[in-house]
């Protein structure tokens, strides 16, 4: 299967480790993407010292495999000088591209790294043509779009610009929008923007009296939708698991390049490596596709079989197992227990509460990742040899790259001269230096002697230069892309040294508390009436920004749109790439989750709950519940297995093993979509956060609550409880 404007689909594959790495190499991955020890989104996986990267370059380019250097996580401005020697050296050493996150330091790259490929990670959240285009105006090749993002998005980022895109098709779904998910930092103080995550999603919640594994996502397989996919523009198919096993990475791979292909695949072999939840389709075919599974957060296999009986310590079971597999058994969606199989048969011994009739669900199958573990990849390459003189000339060629050696003074033969079945049958075993021969052209025009110890001693000479200069003459491609600084092109939002904002959703608090505040921040909670959201707008007693989410997908855009052409607006806060490039004819103020850290980054902004502040020019987030996540499903429709057709937004909770009551606050565009708010506000009213620009964000709040929060602010009073974010910690 081609990609009608790039041509072959490309397979990338994760590497956690040098492992994996090989394994996915072997099993016919095109690029692999994997990080360092530091400065990546997957710090918990093994990762690659330097040396090791050096060899990984080399490996994979030798079959012409491509290797991306993820650097996509957020930046302390203290480590840039780092981050940057760091790159320099990925450089030198040939690694393909860079992906990244951050956008205070692509200026500092594209300085000193003009030609360096970039790829704006997935999370740097986007997921609309807005965003893209502006990606692309900074010079960025590919965009690696967030998972949440729509297949009319998908087209319309391919029809509007020149962009490769790669696409998460396999593996682990964040239940966050990409790149604002806070949960961990604010809970743990462990950053997932700085690769730290600490995956408190993973754990079981109590909503509406049940306790499950409410913010536990299904695993993604999307090998049924490549032709969709492929038709819609993707040309990367992007396999998540730098944290899963070799086996994994080279069988997803494996997957993916059948279905690129057409071939068929059976995806119980993925099933049996990695199954959390029998897969989803994500939003491919609707946006408000239910991509919960709260009865499980790990691996449960395949079912295979039941447990026939039980005796003691051991299970009877209506199918054969092999030596080395695992299994988990199961009532229902309960585990019930486990065995690691000691020999093969149907009895086991096992661990657990087990009973006959639970489901036997295979969680290691020996014998396939033996198979896959076994597969191996060649580099083709052609033989010419010429007898002459009594001298013997080899020509190796691989592509565009050439060897030659030859043996020189070789003996008339006496008995036996060489033949060309001598030099064949020599140069058919090249399988351990990973080139398989494929093309020959041999002329003998002498009747000479050599020893076969002499040709064996060629070829494998050969085979090692011909394998040096494969990799030394593989090309990196350059960049192409002109590069803009986008962020300083902006017009922004300018202020009065002393300046509060305080954001709400309702007009009758914005009129109640305006005597408080500068500025009003109107976030709508229902955007599908633009008249509505105007005429509130109108009635404002103060100057306002319109506050734009961070999730724009689809026909929301249209909603967005409209509010935007409207003159009364002027002033607008941006929480995504997109948002920015649609509201680039305002006044833009960046918001919180643009995830800016860095305070001297150009441009008006309201930093990031995860920063420090340092400069009087910058806001901070001084007081309200952030959004720790943003959800693209319906926690009622996971509940209720159905959707209810709401006609009104909603406020709801969920509860942690302690009794943290985080609120569940839902927002309306054409789409549905939900803030799960911190249960602990940010309250920096006892800090000095060296500015006195404030950000005050209240939305779904009482007007009496609002009222009293503005008014000890607008005094300079202290508030009681909250958390000080990252004021009395680092950031992890």
């Amino acid at each position: 299967m081609q990609n009608s404007d790039n041509g072959k689909i490309e397979i990338l594959a994760p590497a956690g480790s040098m492992d994996a790495l090989i394994c996915a190499v072997n099993n016919g991955a095109d690029a692999v993407y994997l990080g360092l020890r530091d400065f990546n989104a997957r710090s918990k996986a093994n990762n690659f010292t330097e040396e090791e990267l050096r060899q990984a370059v080399a490996f994979s380019h030798f079959f012409g495999v491509k290797i991306y250097v993820a650097f996509n996580i957020i930046y302390k401005p203290n480590e840039y000088d780092a981050v940057l020697a760091c790159m320099q050296k990925c450089r030198q050493m040939g690694v393909d591209a860079f992906i990244l996150q951050d956008f205070a330091i692509i200026p500092l790259i594209k300085s000193i790294m003009p030609d360096m490929v970039l790829h704006l990670s997935t999370q740097a959240g986007v997921h609309n043509a807005a965003g893209a285009s502006a990606a692309e105006k900074m010079g960025f090749s590919r965009v690696i779009l967030s998972r949440e993002t729509l297949l009319d998005d998908i087209k319309e980022i391919r029809k509007c610009t020149g962009l490769e895109i790669e696409f998460f098709v396999q593996g682990a779904l964040c239940v966050s929008f990409s790149g604002n998910c806070y949960f961990s930092s604010l809970v743990s103080g462990y950053s997932g923007n700085r690769g730290k995550c600490m995956q408190l999603c993973r754990k079981k919640y109590t909503y509406k009296n049940k306790t499950a594994f409410w913010l536990s996502p299904k695993d993604i397989c999307l090998a049924d939708e490549v032709k969709l996919l492929v038709d819609a523009g993707v040309t990367s198919f992007k396999i998540e698991g730098r944290m899963r096993r070799a086996e994994y990475a080279g069988e997803a791979v494996n997957c993916y390049r059948n279905a690129s292909e057409g071939n068929r695949y059976d995806k119980s072999r993925l099933k049996r490596l990695f199954n959390r939840g029998d897969y989803t389709d994500l939003y491919l075919k609707d946006p408000l596709g239910d991509v919960m599974y709260p009865a499980a957060q790990n691996h449960i296999g395949e079912k295979i079989g039941r447990v026939l009986s039980v005796s003691k310590n051991f299970v009877s079971l209506s199918v054969p197992l092999k030596k080395g597999d695992g299994v988990k058994f199961m009532r229902g969606t309960l585990e019930t227990g486990n065995a690691s199989v000691s020999k093969d048969g149907t009895i086991t011994s096992f661990s657990g509460k087990v009973k006959a009739g639970d489901d036997v669900r295979i969680t290691t199958d020996k014998v396939l990742n033996n198979e896959i573990l076994s597969r191996k990849r060649y580099v083709d390459f052609d033989l010419s040899a010429l007898v002459e003189n009594n001298v013997a000339v080899f020509i190796l060629r691989s592509g565009k790259s050439e060897v030659t050696l030859k043996i020189s003074d070789l003996p008339s033969a006496q008995s036996r001269p060489m033949s060309k079945n001598d030099i064949v049958e020599c140069f058919s075993k090249t399988e351990d230096f990973a080139l398989k021969l494929k093309n020959l052209d041999i002329t003998i025009k002498d009747s000479v002697f050599a020893a076969k110890s002499e040709l064996n001693t060629v070829r494998r000479e050969a085979c090692s230069l011909l394998r040096d200069k494969i990799i030394a003459d593989y090309s990196c491609d350059k960049n192409v892309k002109v590069y803009n600084d986008y962020f300083a092109e902006l017009n922004y939002f300018t202020s009065s040294e002393r300046c509060i904002i305080m954001q709400t959703d309702s007009a009758d608090i914005a009129s109640e508390c305006s005597a408080f505040c500068d500025y009003i921040a109107y976030s709508p909670r229902d955007w599908t009436s633009t008249e509505s959201i105007l005429a509130d707008l109108k009635k404002f007693k103060k100057p306002f920004l319109l506050s734009l989410p961070n999730v724009i997908r689809g026909e929301d855009s249209d909603y967005i749109k409209k509010c935007l052409n409207a003159a009364i607006v002027e002033n607008v806060i941006v929480n995504n790439l997109g948002g920015a490039e649609l509201a680039k004819n305002k006044k833009i103020l960046c918001g919180p989750m643009l995830n800016i850290i860095n305070g001297d980054f150009v441009g008006a902004k309201i930093l990031s709950p995860e920063a420090k502040n340092r400069s009087g020019d910058n806001f901070v987030y001084y007081y309200g519940k952030f959004p720790v996540m943003t959800f693209c499903h319906c926690p009622l429709k996971t509940y209720y297995g159905r959707c209810l057709h709401c006609k009104n937004c909603r406020t709801d909770k969920i509860a942690d093993e302690y009794g943290n009551e985080f609120p569940l606050y839902s927002y309306r565009m054409k789409y549905c979509y939900t803030h799960l708010l911190n249960f602990n506000p940010i309250n920096l009213t006892a800090v000095n956060v060296k500015t006195q620009k404030k950000f005050v964000n209240l939305i779904g709040c009482t007007k009496d609550m609002c009222y009293n929060v503005m008014e000890k602010i607008y005094r300079g009073e202290k508030i009681d409880g909250g958390t000080f974010a990252f004021y009395n910690k680092d950031l992890n």
